[in-house]
């Protein structure tokens, strides 16, 4: 995709400080935080997507799977956080954020439960928003 194409349903970032104080950011044609490295666009299903075949083996073998997925130094697998969670066994979690948008992926591996999530603004809501749904979902 070339980058003067327009990008039909994309989300708009939003920049402030506050809740009150967001203004839609438009970035200039060639940001490469903002597009990801040649232009990678991607969205809540795709990396729902993304999940499921590595669970289901259609990435990784089961033992490329299980070597990913286990901690080589502390916390830290390849690609993923590892987290051990009292109430919800094991879980890989990824997020960040860039200056307009911000994501979270967990899958906690031990409940087949796969959570995903984009915030299109960086008020650094994540981490409040991640435990909110954990909350809901594993009832901490």
């Amino acid at each position: 995709m070339g980058s003067s194409e327009t990008l039909k349903n994309a989300a708009i970032g939003y920049t402030g400080e506050t809740v009150d104080s967001l203004q839609a950011f438009h970035p200039p044609e060639a940001v490469w935080g903002d597009r990801g490295p040649s232009g990678i666009i991607t969205n809540v299903g795709d990396l729902h997507t993304f999940l499921i075949a590595l669970g289901q083996g259609k990435l990784l073998t089961n033992r490329s799977l299980q070597k990913m997925s286990t901690e080589q130094i502390e916390g830290e697998a390849y690609g993923f956080h590892v987290l051990q969670k009292p109430n919800s066994g094991k879980v890989l979690a990824r997020g960040g954020g860039l200056p307009h948008f911000e994501s979270q992926i967990a899958w906690y591996m031990d409940k087949n439960i796969m959570l995903i999530f984009t915030i299109n603004n960086r008020l650094r809501l994540r981490q409040h928003v991640w435990d909110g749904i954990e909350d809901i979902l594993i009832k901490n």
